[in-house]
C-alpha cells in the first residue's frame, strides 16, 4: 500500500457541509449523468477558476446532464437551488484561496492506486473537474497565453489523472512491457506522483484562472467608454428636490 500525501483537506469550518443536497443528487430518480457531491465539487472548481464568470443559469443544468431533475415539489426545488448556491459560493471562495482544498468528503484515503477506482472519492472529484473543464475549454483556448500552456497542461494532467486512471494505466502498462519493466510498479509511481503534486496543481491552476480573469476584466474596462455624469443646468436636481439643478445644488457648485 502506498502512503502518498493526501490532497489538501478543508478545515471543518469551510466548504459545503450540506448532506441534504448530496442525498438528493444520489437519489435513483435523478436523471442519468447527474453529478454526485464529489463530482459537483470538482465541476464547480472548474467553473470558479474559469477565465470568465459563468452564469448560474448555464452551469446548473449541466449538474443534471441537462435533463429534468425530477423535483418532488416546488419547496424541494428551492431547497436544492440554495444548496447548489452554497456549493458554488464555497467553490468561489476556494478558488480565491492561496491554497485551494478538497473537502474531507472528496479527499479520499492514503492509497493512491485505490483512489484511481472510478467510484473512489478523488476519482469522482477528478471526473467532475474534467467535465467542467471540457465544457469551458473554449474559454481557456481563447484566453490562455502560449507561455502558460505547458504549465497549464501539467496541472490538467495532474488534476485529471484519477479520472483517466484506467486509460493511463493501460498506456503505462504497454510502454512498461516494451521496456521489460513491471507495469504495476510503473503505474504506482505515476499515481503517487499525481497524488503528491495534487495540492500544488490545485493552487497553480486556480492562480492561473485568477490572473487571466483579472486581465480580461481590466481589458474590458479599458474598452468601455466613460460617460459623463455631469447634470445639465435645466435638468431635475439629482437631490430629489423637484427643482432644476441650476436653482438647487447647481447654485452651490457655481
Amino acid at each position: 500500500m502506498s502512503h502518498a500525501t493526501p490532497p489538501v483537506v478543508t478545515p471543518a469550518t469551510a466548504g459545503p457541509p450540506d448532506d441534504t443536497l448530496a442525498e438528493f443528487l444520489a437519489a435513483p430518480v435523478r436523471p442519468d449523468g447527474t453529478l454526485d457531491a464529489c463530482q459537483l465539487e470538482g465541476f464547480l472548481f472548474a467553473v470558479a477558476t474559469a477565465p470568465e464568470a459563468v452564469d448560474t443559469s448555464e452551469w446548473i443544468p449541466a449538474v443534471f446532464n441537462h435533463a429534468d431533475p425530477a423535483f418532488a415539489s416546488e419547496d424541494e426545488s428551492v431547497q436544492v437551488f440554495h444548496g447548489l448556491m452554497d456549493y458554488h459560493a464555497a467553490a468561489v471562495t476556494n478558488a480565491q484561496a492561496h491554497q485551494p482544498y478538497l473537502s474531507a468528503r472528496c479527499a479520499g484515503g492514503t492509497d493512491a492506486v485505490a483512489e484511481c477506482a472510478p467510484d473512489a472519492p478523488l476519482a469522482r472529484w477528478s471526473q467532475g473537474f474534467l467535465l467542467g473543464y471540457e465544457w469551458l475549454s473554449e474559454l481557456w483556448e481563447s484566453h490562455l497565453p502560449q507561455e502558460l500552456a505547458d504549465a497549464h497542461e501539467d496541472d490538467l494532467a495532474c488534476l485529471g489523472f484519477f479520472a483517466d486512471a484506467p486509460a493511463i494505466h493501460a498506456d503505462i502498462a504497454a510502454r512498461a512491457r516494451k521496456a521489460r519493466r513491471d507495469p504495476d510498479a510503473a503505474f504506482l509511481r505515476e499515481a503517487e506522483t499525481a497524488r503528491a503534486d495534487f495540492a500544488a496543481a490545485l493552487a497553480s491552476f486556480a492562480a492561473r484562472g485568477r490572473l487571466i480573469r483579472d486581465y480580461v476584466i481590466a481589458r474590458e474596462a479599458q474598452r468601455t467608454p466613460v460617460r459623463s455624469s455631469k447634470t445639465g443646468r435645466n435638468a431635475p436636481c439629482p437631490c430629489g428636490s423637484g427643482r432644476k439643478y441650476k436653482k438647487c445644488c447647481g447654485v452651490a457648485t457655481a
